[in-house]
């Protein structure tokens, strides 16, 4: 026998994604001329019911990066990824910017579970300027490319920025 094809109503749903943005250019162009690829936007709407749904792989978070005019997915973490691996991989290229995508797990006062989706924009100083610029300039566009969701949103452009007694703050407001 072959691989098991999903089936369901959650499928059903992720294929009626795919179908209905088909074409050359799956979203229109951003400002700075950097378009969303469809597997983008697959894999955060997969990522959102992660937690709601059986059936989906659990990843910790997704890495996406410019490349060739494009945000492409470079990587998904595996579910027992921490925040401080979630950082490591983000800012491993110098020269290189990131999106992130990390589902951040706290824990209120009252001891009540909070799961929240967190948006990381990653540019350091130390890449090129005009980098920095297509990062920059293509970030709110992305955003809004992936729907809703999205908890917390950071811009970062230092370590510092991304201390995560300081998210979890932001998490818990």
């Amino acid at each position: 026998t072959g691989p098991r094809r999903a089936s369901g109503p959650l499928t059903a749903h992720l294929q009626s994604i795919r179908l209905s943005h088909k074409s050359t250019l799956p979203y229109p162009k951003m400002a700075s001329g950097i378009v969303c690829t469809d597997e983008c936007v697959s894999e955060y709407e997969k990522f959102k019911l992660q937690n709601s749904s059986k059936g989906i792989e659990n990843r910790a978070y997704l890495l996406y990066r410019i490349a060739d005019e494009k945000i492409v997915l470079a990587k998904n973490g595996p579910a027992e990824a921490t925040w401080d691996d979630f950082v490591e991989d983000m800012t491993s290229d110098e020269a290189d910017g990131a999106y992130g995508i990390f589902d951040f797990h706290a824990k209120t006062t009252d001891g009540r579970a909070l799961e929240k989706i967190v948006f990381v924009g990653w540019a350091p100083d130390t890449i090129p300027v005009k980098k920095k610029m297509v990062y920059a300039s293509a970030r709110e566009n992305f955003k809004t490319s992936l729907g809703s969701g999205l908890s917390v949103v950071i811009q970062a452009s230092d370590l510092a920025d991304l201390d995560q007694d300081d998210v979890q703050k932001l998490v818990l407001k």
